[in-house]
Order: structure tokens, then sequence, then C-alpha cells
């Protein structure tokens, strides 16, 4: 039986450029070997199963992420930052074989007795507690069971399946889609968590175009400024919080003149602020809209483009709303 289309994007893209730089973390590289080994090693164990991942924004995770990917598995995203007693009480309900993090956060959120994986290092190390019990049932086409943001009630999960990620990164005909030939030149830089849907979003689609990208544990300004004068990226995702920090910070125009747009959702971001930011630096702010439930993302118009001079030019603009097919 072939393999579904986004198995196959993420196992080619691991297999093209394997000495290549694939994620930069605190200033250290980590290669598509690197990150294709330990995927390996957890889709042996996860047997494409459903697997519970208390998911951090750290390589290994991404790795272990695709890894039960690449096993046909499902991922059962669980937020390790939502408090300890609501953590153990999500894990509980959710009665699974096998259960993937950082040590610290298995010893201090799942019961005794419950196999895990603990990753430790960048992206070179597990260690394995217990003997699995994750065995594959019914194949689903679920991928990813993710969190709801908690916007309009407490959070809750949503299949979303192979064929919803595949559209979403590889085109409205996945099974067509060429598989690239080389990685991609630029340099990505990721900030969303990957207990989100635009943490997994974006982390995907960098996978689906063999694009390298910076891995930021969260926002910070400081780290984030240096991602963006060192890679000098075309396109950056910032939520309206992380707009406003770079706004009323010292940030000078100078340090995001690469930038030629600012994609913003998660949060209403008022227009004031979205011009003042285009005043200052003469960047466009796109403001993006989102559900996890479909799995995927909006932007609303005017989508203006940038003249030689940096001044939008509404002329270019086109229709009221756009599905967003790349982040950068």
């Amino acid at each position: 039986m072939p393999r579904h289309p986004l198995i196959q994007r993420i196992a080619d893209v691991l297999d093209l450029e394997p000495d290549s730089r694939a994620i930069e973390y605190v200033g250290q590289w980590i290669s598509w070997e690197q990150v294709g080994t330990l995927a390996q090693r957890i889709a042996g164990l996860s047997a494409g199963a459903e697997v519970g991942m208390l998911l951090r924004n750290r390589p290994g995770h991404v790795a272990a992420f695709l890894g039960v990917l690449l096993g046909g598995g499902t991922v059962a995203v669980i937020n390790p930052s939502r408090g300890d007693e609501r953590t153990k009480a999500d894990i509980a309900r959710l009665q699974l074989g096998l259960i993937v993090g950082e040590r610290d956060d298995l010893t201090a959120l799942v019961t005794p007795g419950i196999p895990t994986v603990a990753i430790s290092g960048p992206a070179d190390h597990v260690d394995v507690s217990g003997q699995p019990g994750a065995e594959p049932g019914p194949s689903t086409g679920v991928a990813v069971r993710m969190l709801t943001s908690g916007t309009t009630g407490p959070p809750k999960r949503i299949d979303l399946t192979y064929d919803m990620l595949a559209r979403s990164v590889m085109g409205s005909e996945p099974d067509r889609a060429p598989a690239p030939t080389e990685l991609r030149r630029g340099v990505a830089i990721v900030n969303s968590p990957l207990v989100h849907i635009g943490g997994v979003f974006r982390v995907l689609q960098c996978i689906a175009e063999a694009r390298p990208f910076v891995l930021l544990e969260r926002f910070e300004l400081n780290a984030w400024v240096e991602a963006v004068r060192t890679h000098r990226p075309r396109a950056v995702s910032l939520v309206p919080a992380a707009l406003r920090t770079v706004l009323h910070s010292d940030v000078s125009p100078a340090d995001l003149d690469s930038v030629r747009a600012v994609t913003c959702g998660t949060a209403p971001l008022s227009a004031d602020d979205a011009d003042a930011f285009t005043d200052k630096y003469g960047i466009p702010v796109l403001t993006s809209y989102a559900a996890t439930e479909f799995g995927a993302a909006w932007r609303a118009g005017p989508f203006p483009t940038i003249s030689g001079t940096g001044e939008p030019n509404e002329a270019a603009s086109a229709g009221p709303i756009r599905a967003l097919s790349s982040g950068w």
C-alpha cells in the first residue's frame, strides 16, 4: 500500500540532504540527518498508534512529532504548560499507551507505569521507560488530535487528518505535488507554539518545502530580532502582543529591512496598531484568521504589494478574503 503523500514528503525531505542544516535552536544547528534519525526511532516505537506528546518548541520534539507521522500514527497534543493538575487529568482521560516528552515533564505529569519516551539533547537521544503499549488500531486517517485555543470555551481536541494537513502544506492535489529536489535557500523563523495549530502548520510547511528554520521556544524580542537580522526572511508571523512589543521597542527599520509582510493573528489586532507598525517600518500587516476545527487560515484583504519606495500599492490589491497557502 503506497504511503500517504504527506508521509512520503516528510521522508523525502529528511533524506534530501542529510548533512545540511535543518533547525537552528539557541544558536546551534541540527542537521536533517539528526532530525531523521530520531524521527525514525520514534516511528518504530509508536508503530502507527496514537501517541500523546507533551510538546514544547524544541528540535527533539519536532523530530518526534515527525516520527509519529512517519509511522502513520496519530499525535495527541498535550500542553504541558496548562498547569500540573489540568495536564494530569488530560492525560488520564486520553488513556494512551505511550507518552513522549521532556524527562522533567514526564516525571511531573505522567502516572508511573505508563510507558514513556524521554527526549533529551537537541535531537539525538531518547530514553524509553517501560514497554511501549502503543498498538495500532483501525486506521482513522487522523494525523493530529489538536487542542483548540480555548477562545470560545475550554480547549478541546479536533481531529486533523493527513489529507487536511497535506492540502494545507502541499496544495490542493498533494498526490501530484512534485517532491523538492533541493533545500530552499531561505531560512524561516518559527515562534508559534507546537501545541497550537499555527506552530504545527508552520513546521509542516517548512518540512514540505524543504526549508530550514530557526525554532524559538517562545517569542522573545532580542532572539527574534537577531534571527531576522541574521537570516533576512521576507515574511514573518507575529501574534498581536508580539507585534506591539516590536512596535514599542527600539528595533529600527534597518533591522527589519528584509521583511516584506507580517502576518498577524490568533487575537484581535487594532487598526491603529497595524497602521502604526506599517508607518514605522514600511511593512504591511496582514491580519489572518484561523480555526483549529478546519485546519486552515484566512487572511482578510486588501492585499497590498510593496512598491520600490516601500509604499503599499493598493492598485495591486485583490479580493476581500484569501486562504493562506504559504507563510513566507
